[in-house]
């Protein structure tokens, strides 16, 4: 598969727009070509994005539902009346969980905390935890991350004598919410919050925030780590409480968060928000893939270094289990791929089997979308014909508006455009992967299909410096919606023998007449590199330290052939 270079639009970059920038914040002319790159035309933007402050949050009460929310836990509060935090499984249901939990322990509130079990109850506010509510003599439920389309279930809550708050972030359907005593949602029709994409976590800390009147830094290390951790975009306030939330982090005052840090290997070294990504999040997340989130809610809230370190060991045998798992689910799907799947016919992936577990489909369905480029459906068969089913998509193909226009086939479905789970039953299977297949190749062409690396600004190797590279990392906290930034350079010629890394990969020189840099490549088997062909290369730029010497290198995205190369839409 031929990967489109497709290099960013620079909005307004003329010369004289460039020298204006580079006169009044003081940085160089590729510096600036990036910003423009993310839409930064002004000083001001430029300076909000570069040195993103905590007086920038946005007042909570702008949010739709935040007023009627605070004044019913405030109510709450001040009759000693016990509150039910009722959260999700995954990673930004937890961060949220333990976020309010911290707050109310604070505020000496009554309160209990309740997470669904993956397996057993599954996604979102049920009848079981309202009864469990009940049980447990509370007054009002408010659910972190979940609850928008809970709306049978926060009937039931009203007529057992319950109040219910819902904050959520995920999308309501057809404008439609429960009918809550409150719902704190910026996606819900009429509210004019000006940052839409915050997480369930980020949305727990604008209730916190509104509740306390004041911003609550020693919690933001679990808004970053659920905000990362949810793929969300880092961009306006997220950009603040991840940039803020490391810094946390960094003062190690939650020590299960520290723990986890020392069993996963990366307790010495400053903490990056692909650490949250790749490393930390994970073990958050493969408590409640494999059943209950209980232990990771847990390690959040302990005050006891035994205890988290007991844990956090927890998490990352749990952690190393789940990756077992994973391989053995992915082998089978790429069997059946190889086997049995038509992928010219079907441009949406759609398996299923009896012996999957529900937990890991969504990194499966993942992991197909990385290997062919196509939304993925994975899906788990359970005993009588009733599974579950985990979405993932690719830019350009919202998978949510797929799902509901299948919905005559499914029993629930929820998600967003690029992630989604749903409920379906075994006999609808085949008719299912028929007709989202059908309405995904009616409604997208064969570019949508073509897989791209967006290209930030095409450069020389004249033009590297470790002046630039040090200064890229201005562009900090990177991740989905703030990339590290990529280069192009053109017709390079390999100046040695490609070694093989350990893990996979290789190392080499790339020379441009002049110039030689070091280059790395995490590339898939399949491509021979040749001393005497002349290569185009898509690279980030970063550091090779060793013993504290800094060497640039090219951390290469992708190579194509001088003549071949496929590069689109460049406007610079």
């Amino acid at each position: 598969m031929i990967t489109k270079w497709v290099i960013k639009e620079q909005p307004q970059a003329t010369d004289s727009l460039i020298e204006y920038l580079q006169n009044n914040v003081q940085l160089d002319p590729i510096v600036i070509k990036l910003l423009l790159t993310r839409n930064l035309l002004s000083p001001l933007e430029i300076e909000k994005f570069i040195n993103p402050k905590i007086e920038d949050l946005y007042d909570p009460f702008l949010m739709k539902g935040m007023k009627e929310a605070v004044c019913l836990l405030e109510e709450t509060i001040a009759h000693h009346k016990r509150i039910m935090i009722h959260g999700d499984y995954d990673i930004d249901g937890v961060t949220s969980t333990g976020l309010l939990a911290k707050v109310f322990s604070k505020l000496k509130v009554d309160y209990i905390t309740y997470i669904p079990d993956r397996l057993t109850e599954g996604y979102g506010l049920s009848k079981e935890a309202i009864d469990h509510a009940v049980r447990e003599h509370v007054s009002l439920i408010i659910t972190v991350d979940c609850g928008i389309s809970a709306y049978d279930e926060v009937e039931y809550a009203c007529q057992c004598g319950l109040q219910v708050i819902i904050t959520d972030h995920h999308r309501p359907s057809e404008d439609k919410v429960p009918k809550a005593a409150a719902v704190v949602n910026p996606w819900q029709a009429g509210c004019a919050y000006p940052c839409k994409e915050l997480t369930g976590v980020g949305i727990a800390f604008k209730v916190a925030q509104a509740l306390t009147s004041k911003v609550d830094l020693d919690i933001l290390d679990l808004v970053a780590l659920g905000t990362v951790g949810d793929v969300a975009n880092i961009i306006d306030e997220n950009r603040i409480f991840v940039k803020y939330g490391l810094k946390t982090f960094e003062k190690r005052s939650n020590i299960g968060l520290h723990e986890l840090r020392r069993v996963s290997g990366i307790e010495q070294r400053k903490i990056a928000s692909s650490d949250l990504s790749f490393i930390l999040g994970p073990r958050i997340n493969a408590t409640g893939r494999l059943g209950s989130a209980g232990n990771a809610l847990k390690l959040l809230l302990t005050s006891d270094k035994t205890a988290a370190q007991e844990y956090a060991t927890l998490l990352n045998d749990e952690n190393a289990e789940r990756q077992r798992i994973e391989r053995q689910i992915l082998e089978q799907a790429l069997k059946q791929i190889d086997e049995n799947y038509d992928l010219e016919k079907h441009q949406a992936i759609v398996l299923w089997d009896e012996h999957w577990h529900q937990g890991v489909i969504g990194i499966i369905a993942s992991r197909l979308v990385e290997r062919y480029h196509k939304p993925a459906l994975i899906i788990a068969v359970e005993g009588g014909g009733f599974c579950k089913g985990s979405g993932r998509s690719i830019k350009g193909i919202d998978l949510f508006e797929a799902l509901t226009r299948c919905s005559d086939l499914l029993e629930a479905f929820g998600g967003h455009e690029y992630a989604a789970g749903f409920e379906i039953c075994q006999d609808n299977l085949e008719k299912f992967r028929e007709k989202i297949n059908s309405i995904i190749m009616t409604k997208y062409d064969a570019e949508t299909f073509k897989k791209e690396i967006g290209v930030d600004l095409e450069i020389t190797f004249y033009d590297i410096n470790k002046t630039l590279v040090k200064n890229l990392e201005l562009f900090k906290p990177f991740g989905r919606g703030n990339p590290k930034p990529i280069f192009l350079t053109r017709h390079l010629k390999l100046m040695s023998t490609p070694t093989k890394l350990r893990g996979g990969g290789a190392k080499f020189s790339l020379f441009d007449g002049e110039i030689i840099y070091d280059a790395i490549w995490f590339k898939p088997n399949g491509f021979e590199l040749e001393r005497d062909i002349a290569y185009d290369a898509v690279y980030c730029l970063g550091f090779d330290t060793w013993f504290g010497f800094e060497k640039i290198i090219l951390e290469i995205k992708d190579l194509q052939v001088s003549e071949k190369s496929v590069i689109i839409g460049s406007k610079a």
